[in-house]
């Protein structure tokens, strides 16, 4: 998943060369269609058929089914991707784009200070960020926001290596694995 955001802070930041900034509205709009629609569809019904294979037995029962497929359980069934742990990246690529767009003057700088902020905000992530929250909000599952709070440091990184690309002239498969490597790893 990692990889993604990577991809994602290139991309965004070949958008803003091209283009000249993000265009907020449309952008969010467009990520919103996306990115959100489809992680609501999928996720309430996944829930919805969890909740059914919970109440006939074929799976072990969570909140879902104990108590009543009520709108709580559902929301935080869905949050938390109980039922469908696979698309908790679609809502934390979101909010990495919405923070994007607030940033993005940023993204501008050169590479070395792009991938100086990312390396930082990835070690930040890991030491301090993470087990704060955490301890703040625990939880099982997989945290869309947790996630995005750590997933920007790679997309900052990845943003990082479109400037690179544009410094040294070409957009090497070097520059694009080894950041890969590294997230693989994390």
């Amino acid at each position: 998943v990692q990889g993604f955001y990577f991809v994602d802070g290139l991309l965004f930041a070949r958008r803003i060369d091209r283009a000249g900034g993000p265009g907020a509205r449309g952008y969010l709009a467009d990520s919103a269609r996306r990115l959100l629609w489809p992680w609501l569809l999928f996720s309430v019904g996944y829930a919805v058929a969890r909740a059914a294979a919970e109440r006939y037995g074929g799976v072990e029962p969570t909140a879902l089914s104990q108590d009543g497929l009520s709108p709580a359980a559902l929301l935080g069934s869905i949050w938390w991707s109980h039922a469908a742990p696979h698309l908790y990246f679609l809502p934390s690529l979101f909010l990495i784009r919405c923070a994007a767009v607030v940033i993005w003057p940023l993204l501008r700088a050169p590479a070395a200070v792009l991938l100086v902020v990312g390396t930082v905000a990835l070690l930040a992530f890991r030491t301090v960020i993470e087990p704060g929250y955490f301890a703040l909000v625990p939880h099982e599952g997989l945290d869309p926001l947790l996630h995005a709070l750590g997933g920007m440091g790679f997309f900052v990184l990845g943003a990082g290596m479109w400037r690179l690309a544009g410094e040294t002239g070409r957009l090497s498969a070097a520059w694009i694995i080894g950041p890969l490597i590294l997230a693989g790893g994390s």
